[in-house]
């Protein structure tokens, strides 16, 4: 047996499951009627959180939370959580699982020291105003706050046109701040991404956490090890104001 069957041993609440139903496209029944391919796929581990990935469906928000619900009531899944909605959006999703006595529990967002927008557009407002947890996808940017394209920026080279482009303009803006973040980095003896990670799950207490890509087991053992170390308060306000020209 591979090691990646071996996490199958483990017993179903050590390990957490969130997954998404894509709505372009589809309907809301669409959500009740693949459940069980998903379930079998995801076998012996439980659904503990299962999300729509973005608002965009032929059917309403109603039908489509109301599908969750069933789900819920029925014991397929543990929560409900949303990906890519705005605040607006979140409220109303928010609004119909209540009336189904349910809460939202996440909105997976792209949020990072270098991209902020939630704190301005009003989502952030919102998760901490309806207890709602932020799911920041690409916390790192692509790579862009680990710091190595700064350290030597001819590795964008190699990168595909698109993200070259939208790289080079952050990396150029962001210089200041990863060097601050370096000599954060070595005082605690961590990497810069770490403490990229370290500032977005602790700066607004408990509200946000974070899912690092990782395609190698010791960027996995990395990103993990964000949890032995804490920035201070000093560090976390300086990082705060130098990444300010992202809001």
């Amino acid at each position: 047996m591979s090691k990646g069957l071996q996490a199958v041993d483990k017993k179903d609440d050590e390990i957490i499951v969130a997954t998404k139903w894509m709505p372009m496209m589809r309907r809301a029944r669409s959500i009740k009627k693949t459940i069980d391919d998903r379930k079998n796929y995801l076998n012996p581990y439980t659904i503990d959180l299962h999300q729509i990935h973005m608002p965009y469906s032929f059917s309403s928000f109603q039908k489509q939370f109301d599908a969750m619900s069933d789900l819920l009531d029925e014991g397929h899944i543990r929560s409900i959580g949303i990906s890519n909605f705005s605040a607006k959006q979140m409220i109303k999703a928010h609004d119909i699982l209540a009336d189904r006595g349910h809460v939202l529990a996440s909105n997976q967002v792209n949020y990072s020291l270098i991209k902020r927008k939630i704190e301005s557009n009003g989502i952030l407002d919102t998760a901490k105003e309806l207890g709602i947890t932020i799911i920041s996808w690409s916390p790192l940017q692509s790579g862009i706050l680990t710091g190595r394209f700064h350290e030597n920026r001819e590795q964008t080279e190699s990168l595909l046109m698109g993200r070259k482009m939208m790289s080079r303009g952050s990396i150029k803006k962001s210089q200041k701040l990863i060097d601050s973040m370096s000599l954060i980095a070595d005082s605690h003896k961590v990497t810069i991404a770490q403490v990229a990670l370290n500032w977005l799950i602790n700066f607004h207490g408990e509200t946000v956490v974070a899912i690092p890509g990782s395609t190698k087991p010791k960027q996995a053992e990395q990103n993990g090890q964000v949890m032995n170390f804490k920035l201070t308060k000093t560090e976390l306000n300086d990082l705060e104001e130098l990444s300010r020209d992202f809001l």
